[in-house]
């Protein structure tokens, strides 16, 4: 049976102490998962829709989102180029 809280704020309290608390034992895996883009989508997501809870900052999240388009469309143009041009 899985334990409720009695209240959703609680809850996500909760659980992101505890994921801090796992990961804090893997300061090397703390650093890794910020290399993900999937990530700061998610924060974006988590800052936009519950504003009250701590979350990245916005202008972090939207930087390294345009980060990762630019380098991931200049990767699949220069592969398309050399695949379709051959």
């Amino acid at each position: 049976m899985i334990p409720r809280c009695s209240s959703p704020s609680q809850s996500g309290t909760a659980s992101r102490e505890s994921i801090a608390s796992a990961l804090s034992s893997f300061p090397i895996l703390q650093k890794a998962v910020l290399l993900n883009p999937l990530v700061y989508a998610s924060e974006g997501f988590r800052g936009t829709l519950v504003p009250q809870f701590p979350h990245l900052p916005l202008s972090a999240v939207v930087s390294v989102l345009l980060i990762c388009d630019v380098v991931l469309v200049a990767v699949g143009l220069r592969r398309f180029q050399s695949k379709a041009v051959s």
